[in-house]
Formats: C-alpha cells, sequence, structure tokens
C-alpha cells in the first residue's frame, strides 16, 4: 500500500514539475521585448545600433559591411576585400559540425586562398572563453582570416541560426546564392568557388 502511494506521489510530483517548465516557458516566450530576440535558444539583448536595421540576407543585394578585429589585433571590413570572392562563415569552438569543417577549410585555403578569401567570423560572444577558440585556431594551424565577433552583432546581423553557416559574395560585393547551413567539405567548397562569379 505504501509502495502505491509513494508511486502515484512521485508521478504527480513530476506531473507538476512539468506544468511548471510549460508555463514558465510559454511565459518567458511573451516577456522578450522588442530590444531582445532569442538566438540559439538563448534571449540575447539586441545592440541599439541594430535594433531597427533590417536583419538577414538577401540573394541579389550586397552583403551588408562589418568591421572586426582579429586575435593579432588586425582591423578586417567586408567592404575592403570587394573584387574578391569571398565564403564569409560563421562558427564557435565548441561546434561539432565546426570541429570537422575547418579542416577542410584550411585545405581549401591553402589550395585556393588566392582566388577566395575564407572570412571565418567566430562567433565571440557564443564562446565559453576567448582562448577555446584561440587554442582551436592554434591547434587546426588556421591561417585564414579570422575575426572576432564579441558582440554577436554580425551573427545577429547576417541573420545566422546555427553554426557553421557560410555565405558567398561574389567579387562585386553581392551574396550570389544561398546561404549554406552546416559543414562543408572540400568538394563542396571548390564546386561553390567555381559557381561564384
Amino acid at each position: 500500500m505504501i509502495k502505491k502511494w509513494s508511486g502515484l506521489f512521485v508521478i504527480l510530483a513530476l506531473l507538476s514539475i512539468a506544468i511548471y517548465n510549460f508555463v514558465q516557458e510559454k511565459h518567458s516566450d511573451t516577456e522578450v521585448t522588442k530590444d531582445e530576440e532569442e538566438f540559439n535558444g538563448t534571449v540575447y539583448a539586441v545592440p541599439d545600433e541594430l535594433a531597427d536595421m533590417e536583419k538577414g540576407y538577401t540573394i541579389g543585394k550586397t552583403a551588408p559591411d562589418f568591421t572586426l578585429t582579429t586575435l593579432a589585433g588586425e582591423t578586417i571590413s567586408l567592404s575592403d576585400l570587394r573584387g574578391k570572392k569571398v565564403f564569409l562563415n560563421f562558427w564557435a569552438s565548441w561546434c561539432g559540425p565546426c570541429k570537422v569543417e575547418m579542416p577542410e577549410m584550411q585545405e581549401f585555403h591553402e589550395q585556393y586562398g588566392d582566388e577566395v578569401v575564407v572570412l571565418a567570423v567566430n562567433a565571440t560572444g557564443d564562446e565559453f572563453s576567448l582562448n577555446n577558440a584561440k587554442d582551436f585556431i592554434e591547434k587546426n594551424e588556421l591561417t585564414f582570416p579570422i575575426p572576432l565577433d564579441h558582440e554577436l552583432k554580425v551573427v545577429y546581423q547576417y541573420d545566422v541560426v546555427a553554426y557553421p553557416t557560410t555565405y558567398f559574395i561574389n567579387r562585386e560585393g553581392i551574396l550570389q546564392f544561398n546561404r549554406h547551413i552546416g559543414p562543408m567539405d572540400y568538394d563542396m567548397m571548390v564546386e561553390q568557388m567555381k559557381k561564384l562569379d
């Protein structure tokens, strides 16, 4: 008899927790203001300068410009790369698919770096520590430019919903075709490069 009651009590407790979590989840959804946005399951404050900006990308339009700094302190602006094909990649060191993609991207860069700029933006604001990104870069001997997005402004600007994501920008600075969400291998990168104007 005691086992029967304790089993019923456990079921009721679990049901109560489930209902509480469901209500909290629904309540938190309604509390997101116009100055906040849910990103990868976490609510982030939207930077003031981006709050009224149209985010995302439009194929056939100029890629939104940005300026970021690398670990070495070098400043990179997307607009400075006009006249070159660009693979604009977003990644994080904890991301499993990024760990698969980055060695392939390094190989691609070594082979085709004169034809295509690999610009791999680290979502630094999503890293546990800047040292994690630094260690990842050193371990994989990555030599292409890696600007750091400390405040996730560029991640937000490009409406990145998962890592890795790559955008394809032609020599005129135009987003030529759909972004690729998920890892690419070397052959896919070569194929995309050949299609890019």
